[in-house]
């Protein structure tokens, strides 16, 4: 069907999305990405990865899409064994369910991920799917296993040296021991927490701790700790902040208010959360109803049973799509007690009841306790001494039970305050010792002083004796450096100097000639020494005269430029080996006509070569004049080429007469007696190829040559194929 219907699917998913839930919103980065993969053909990790991508896209947007993109990935990373894709596929999809609240479903992906991040390495996602594990656990009202897995991820944080989410890890761990009424070990991680987010700058985690710890000495009855720590959490600026974590601060001061008997900020604090959680931008049903709850309770322990209900009914309704059993029971509780209150009492036991078997089915020990007192109370009201004695004794069970608890509580905070007042009077300690220390110290760092002077003046004086050495051996240095320059210019003038010597003979040697046949024919036809058709016959010689001295000019004004210069500037480009060659054969056409030579061009018309195209033309010109100067009438001269390992080969081929392997040897230098003749008398002395040696070395190139006397030469370039 192809990936062009994920347009289609994922609108299909929000439509059948579950009730209550918000209507995907796509985002230009969401949109963006969905073209991307609608138009990615490929299976291939990337592909994954743009899965994945899109899939945390979606987390704020709908949890069905989220879900749905990450199973995509999962399935391609499946099938390529892409381990890490699958690994964070299982991941999102575990979130995904998260926030639906399919419990089962979000610890089936994470148990399933888990093992394949530890695998690999990847310590982030591993400790992601520890923390996440645990606070299901903790929703489900799991503590000791929520416990456990916060434990293991922090075992992981401190045995890798991944501290990323250690801060994350430690203040859930002191929520959960904070819960469990164990204030030590809550107080303990979470002052970890706190240490670890401000080393970060991490003020949305500081505010989480301050607000935890706030929470805690409220539960201790200690009243100013409480409200330092609320002032405290006040004072940190959370814009920007996570907005669920914003809400949850936001019921731990109001709890914290609750425990100190402020319900008035405590209402204050649940309202605001409620709302934030109800936004357009939150949607976070599982935060408004503990919002609801809490204002719900608050108003119940102040008497106003009116507000009360209500708060407890919006919670109840809310809390239909979240199925979380201690907030169901909380609910079921708090609206029981009311309604018996207000004399409702066969309402409120069927309230009571349905709470006091959602806390029975989960051991929450201190919900049973006070659930089966009040059933104990209604059941009295209703004339059920039956029923109201066996609830009566069931409370007295709990209460036993709670005694004991309590008293282990108790050790635990007499433990706690005794270790506290031992620190304190160890850091008192510390300070008289540290004022012995102190003078000790000053004495200490007077004697050092005296030493650092001392040491500071010698350090300068070898400084300056060293400076002083620097700068001779500078000096000596610039100049050995302007001696070899001076050396290397007089080398370079009497290579000019033999240069210049080279190139007037040259120009007397090899000009004279053609110059003075041109000369003397033209004094003969202007004297009328010879005839029109008498020179016209001679013209055929005299313009063979004239093009040999034009290449020969030709190429030694180009070939004494390039020398001058010392180095010869190239443009390479891609160059077509067949058309330039084309356009030299059709230039010499004439003189092989007039030899009878035929010229094949055998270049296939796809090779490229990376090369100075002016340059490669004047190397190409001069190998095909070469050739047909050396080839006897009715030859053949043969131009071809082949690539080989990111090379081009090209080869210029006569059959003409061919060269003895001294001269071979001289053909790429300019030796005096290096004069050569055609088979028809063209003259040459090498300069050409020299000049073809020069142009094919400047483009990353070699020339070379084969011959065998009588049977012919055959010239070698190879040059670069492309600019790799």
């Amino acid at each position: 069907m192809g990936r062009y219907f994920l347009w289609l699917v994922s609108l299909v998913v929000v439509i059948v999305s579950g009730t209550g839930r918000r209507a995907m919103a796509n985002t230009p980065q969401s949109d963006s990405l969905l073209k991307v993969i609608n138009n990615y053909k490929t299976h291939d990790t990337t592909l994954v990865n743009y899965y994945v991508a899109l899939s945390r896209l979606y987390q704020q947007i709908n949890q069905d899409s989220m879900y749905f993109f990450a199973r995509n990935g999962l399935d391609i990373a499946t099938e390529i064994k892409f381990e890490k894709g699958r690994a964070l596929s299982l991941q999102l999809m575990g979130t995904a369910s998260f926030g639906q609240y399919a419990y089962d479903d979000a610890l089936k992906s994470y148990h399933n991920g888990t093992p394949l991040f530890d695998a690999i390495k990847d310590y982030d996602g591993l400790v992601k799917n520890y923390i996440y594990i645990a606070k299901i656990k903790y929703r489900l009202v799991k503590l000791d296993t929520a416990a456990l897995y916060f434990k293991k991820a922090i075992a992981v944080c401190e045995s890798t040296g991944f501290t990323g989410r250690l801060a994350v890890a430690c203040n859930n761990l002191g929520v959960l021991y904070s819960d469990m009424g164990n204030y030590p070990e809550a107080l303990k991680y979470l002052l970890k927490g706190l240490t670890k987010f401000e080393e970060e700058k991490n003020n949305e985690g500081v505010a989480e701790c301050l607000s935890k710890i706030a929470g805690i000495y409220a539960s201790l009855d200690n009243v100013p700790k409480t409200l330092e720590y609320i002032n405290l959490y006040l004072k940190v600026d959370q814009s920007g902040a996570n907005i669920e974590h914003v809400v949850n601060n936001h019921v731990s001061i109001g709890n914290a208010y609750t425990q100190i008997k402020d319900y008035k900020n405590a209402i204050v604090y649940f309202s605001k959360g409620a709302v934030i959680a109800d936004s357009t931008n939150s949607n976070l049903p599982y935060w408004k109803s503990v919002c609801l709850l809490d204002m719900a309770e608050a108003y119940r322990v102040m008497g106003d049973f009116e507000n009360a209900l209500v708060n407890y009914a919006k919670a109840l309704k809310d809390s239909a799509q979240i199925s979380d059993v201690s907030l169901m029971a909380s609910m079921r509780s708090g609206i029981g007690t009311i309604l018996v209150k207000k004399g409702q009492v066969k309402a409120g036991i069927s309230h009571l009841l349905a709470a006091y078997n959602i806390k029975k089915d989960n051991n929450m020990k201190v919900e049973l306790l006070l659930v089966s007192a009040e059933l104990s109370n209604a059941y009295e009201m209703t004339g059920d001494y039956k029923k109201s004695v066996q609830f009566y004794k069931i409370s007295n069970a709990w209460k036993d039970s709670m005694h004991n608890e309590a008293s282990e509580k108790k050790i635990q905070q007499l433990q706690f305050d005794y270790e506290l007042g031992k620190k304190q009077s160890q850091i008192e300690l510390l300070n008289k010792n540290e004022l012995v220390e102190q003078s000790r110290r000053d004495r200490r760092i007077a004697v050092m002083w005296a030493l650092i002077s001392v040491l500071v003046s010698f350090g300068i004086i070898i400084i300056l004796l060293n400076r002083s050495r620097e700068k001779e051996i500078r000096n000596r240095e610039l100049v050995y450096r302007q001696k070899e320059e001076l050396q290397l210019q007089a080398a370079r003038l009497e290579e000019l100097n033999h240069f210049k010597d080279k190139t007037f003979s040259v120009l007397s040697h090899d000009l004279r000639g053609p110059l003075a046949t041109f000369t003397t024919t033209m004094m003969l036809l202007d004297e009328n020494i010879i005839s029109h058709d008498e020179f016209t016959e001679l013209k055929p010689v005299v313009d063979k005269q004239l093009n040999s001295l034009n290449i020969l000019l030709d190429n030694l004004l180009k070939w004494s430029k390039s020398y001058i210069m010392g180095e010869i500037a190239t443009r390479p480009v891609p160059v077509t080996l067949r058309s330039v060659a084309e356009a030299n054969i059709s230039l010499v056409q004439d003189a092989a006509e007039t030899k009878k030579i035929t010229i094949h061009n055998n270049i296939p018309a796809g090779i490229t070569a990376y090369v100075d195209e002016g340059q490669v033309d004047i190397v190409i010109r001069n190998l095909i004049s070469n050739a047909l100067k050396f080839t006897r009438e009715g030859g053949n001269v043969i131009l071809n080429a082949v690539e080989t390992g990111g090379k081009v080969c090209l080869s210029v081929a006569d059959d003409g007469v061919g060269m003895t392997d001294a001269q071979l040897k001289k053909l790429f230098t300019t030796t005096p007696d290096n004069t050569t003749y055609g088979t028809k008398g063209e003259k040459g002395i090498g300069l050409g190829l020299l000049l073809c040696h020069e142009f094919i070395k400047a483009n990353s190139g070699t020339i070379t040559a084969e011959s065998e006397v009588g049977k012919g030469t055959t010239f070698y370039v190879i040059v670069p194929k492309s600019n790799v």
